[in-house]
């Protein structure tokens, strides 16, 4: 670019901001306060990446610390976006999702060679769209037919990301970010008016800065009670890990016999009644899963078209009457407990519970298990499809009609599912595992092929 003029890469990039990104936010505004705060997010992560996408093309490729704190306000803003669907699940979360999913495709400005193990440019923003797209195929089958702001929001988002942010980084970041090779150095380097990006909103300029804050105090002496270091977070983490050469693996548990799945006593049967007076203790003590809140009331109650049932703890007689195909049921932190559902909602979620199960007839869409461990969910009649996300150990139960059922899984372990015959039958109870490891190859046809791994 000459002298004084906006680089090609800097100006394409606005127009995405002031384009297709300025008008996300404004159809995300009539979908209520969640889903128009999320974009919003989603929205101010493009504004931080054109701040990055300045630098590059106007500074020389940088060490790969400075890289990491010119690209911290992206990583952190990322994770912000990711945050808004954490904790108890609302009518936005697959908005929520869906966000957090596209918003990873920013992070191709960290790609640094194929040796990182993170595909080029390109097809990094064009997997970000396609984890993304898994929220968006659920909220155009929840509202294409009542909904048209809600279809207009997902093909805004799916337009920005594959005729927008796909294109844009094909052309002008093909194989990585595009430094400029005799650019100033970066560790120094200002941004200026003639390189910084259009904003999507006009008006007078932001006041300047207030003044740097005093220095902190000192931090207080390490204590033997201290609690352990939290792991860090975003783009930060990917550089703080790679840095650690040998030492990446020194944090790693040994599995143990008794740890295996093959070798564990627990893995039939339902949930066991804990003893009485104590069914606390039947709650797993591990770290893994999801954590526990705080003891809150519990509660079974039919919200509009919804049945929340919530905080229960130690419930065995949990029960659901008159359930019909316009309605949902929420099952919400819940340890120790066995919910009956009778009727045939549309859908049945269980999201944050621990050592609970569920005994249902028949659900018109989906069960649905997220961010649970130890549960069990039985379908005597017909079930289209079980997802499962975020779960350690679960078994599915499912009975002659839904054999055929779909089972869908992501970032879960100890899954089983378990056809049972009718009642009389004389077939045994088929218990399936569902595989956790894959291997990838190519073939000599150039395409890639990805298969459950059986062992050797």
């Amino acid at each position: 670019a000459a002298p004084g003029s906006v680089p090609a890469s800097v100006s394409a990039f606005g127009a995405l901001l002031s384009g297709p990104v300025a008008k996300l936010a404004t159809l995300a505004k009539p979908l209520g306060d969640d889903i128009s705060a999320a974009t919003e997010l989603f929205r101010e992560a493009f504004e931080r990446e054109a701040a990055v996408l300045a630098a590059v093309a106007a500074c020389a490729k940088p060490a790969p610390e400075t890289l990491q704190s010119l690209l911290s306000p992206v990583g952190e803003q990322m994770m912000a976006v990711g945050a808004a669907s954490e904790g108890k699940r609302t009518d936005a979360f697959n908005h929520q999702k869906a966000l957090a999913e596209a918003v990873q495709g920013l992070s191709f400005v960290a790609y640094m060679g194929p040796d990182m193990g993170m595909s080029l440019p390109a097809a990094h923003v064009n997997e970000a769209w396609q984890s993304a797209e898994f929220w968006t195929n659920k909220i155009l089958k929840e509202h294409r037919a009542t909904s048209p702001e809600h279809v207009a929001w997902v093909a805004q988002l799916k337009a920005l990301m594959q005729e927008g942010l796909g294109p844009y980084v094909k052309e002008h970041h093909t194989t990585g970010p595009s430094w400029n090779a005799k650019g100033a150095d970066a560790k120094t380097w200002k941004p200026t008016a003639a390189t910084a990006a259009k904003k999507t909103t006009g008006g007078p300029p932001p006041p300047p800065p207030p003044p740097p804050p005093p220095p902190p105090p000192p931090p207080p002496p390490p204590s033997a009670s201290a609690p352990a270091a939290t792991p860090a977070a975003g783009m930060n983490a990917v550089f703080k890990e790679l840095n650690q050469g040998d030492k990446i693996t020194a944090g790693l548990r040994k599995v143990t016999d008794d740890m295996k799945t093959k070798n564990r006593s627990d893995r039939g049967g339902f949930v066991p009644d804990a003893p009485a007076g104590r069914a606390a203790d039947a709650i797993p003590k591990a770290s893994s899963g999801p954590p526990r809140s705080a003891a809150k009331p519990p509660k079974v109650a039919l919200e509009g078209k919804k049945w929340s049932v919530e905080h229960h703890v130690g419930n065995k007689t949990l029960l659901i009457e008159g359930v019909t195909s316009k309605q949902t049921v929420y099952v919400y932190d819940c340890a120790d407990c066995v919910v009956r559902i009778e009727g045939k909602p549309n859908a049945i979620t269980f999201d944050a519970c621990v050592k609970t199960a569920a005994i249902f007839s028949d659900v018109l869409a989906t069960c649905e298990l997220v961010n649970c461990r130890s549960v069990q969910v039985q379908c005597v009649g017909s079930v289209p499809t079980v997802s499962i996300d975020k779960v350690d150990g679960c078994q599915v139960f499912l009975g002659e009609k839904s054999y055929g059922a779909a089972v869908l899984t992501a970032k879960s372990s100890e899954v089983n599912v378990v056809c049972v015959p009718n009642e009389g039958a004389d077939d045994e109870p088929e218990e399936t595992p569902v595989p956790e490891q894959f291997v990838t190859t190519r073939g000599a046809d150039g395409k890639w092929t990805t298969v459950p791994f059986t062992g050797h």
